[in-house]
């Protein structure tokens, strides 16, 4: 597997932040529109992506949610210096990303939690993240995904 080069990925991550930004800024500041545009769903998309990103790059994506030309890893070796590093850069989009699904009201939350819950599963997961990542994780399941559970 081919490593992306490092301004490549710099260039990736901002260009994610950007546009996870905008689709926030746009949902606080077209409320009105939001539904027609579907902008949760968008946000929700965007998030999805990021984590997957994040997952595969840290090598702990199940292999559900793998793409079919990926193989399965069955044992978690160390991760080379170059992959640690580009954990690390993807890092600070991540916590973007799971800051953005914990802003989300707690029906969309809801609503759409059946999309991203494997995802957080693997994330809790890996070895490879970081105390700040891991911190923002349990906030979620705090104060988000364990009032779902409650109720239920």
């Amino acid at each position: 597997m081919e490593l992306p080069d490092p301004p490549l990925v710099h260039f990736e991550n901002e260009s994610y932040q950007n546009y996870l930004n905008f689709l926030q800024d746009l949902l606080l500041e077209r409320e009105s529109e939001s539904e027609e545009l579907d902008l949760e769903a968008q946000i929700i998309a965007v998030c999805e992506k990021i984590l997957q990103m994040y997952l595969e790059c840290a090598g702990t994506l199940s292999g559900k949610q793998k793409r079919s030309d990926q193989p399965v890893a069955h044992w978690i070796l160390p991760l080379p210096s170059s992959k640690k590093e580009e954990l690390a850069a993807r890092s600070t989009l991540l916590l973007s990303a799971l800051r953005a699904l914990i802003g989300l009201e707690k029906y969309s939350f809801k609503r759409y939690i059946s999309r991203f819950f494997p995802l957080l599963v693997d994330l809790v997961r890996s070895e490879h993240s970081s105390t700040e990542i891991l911190s923002v994780l349990s906030e979620m399941f705090q104060s988000c995904i364990g009032p779902i559970i409650v109720e239920s």
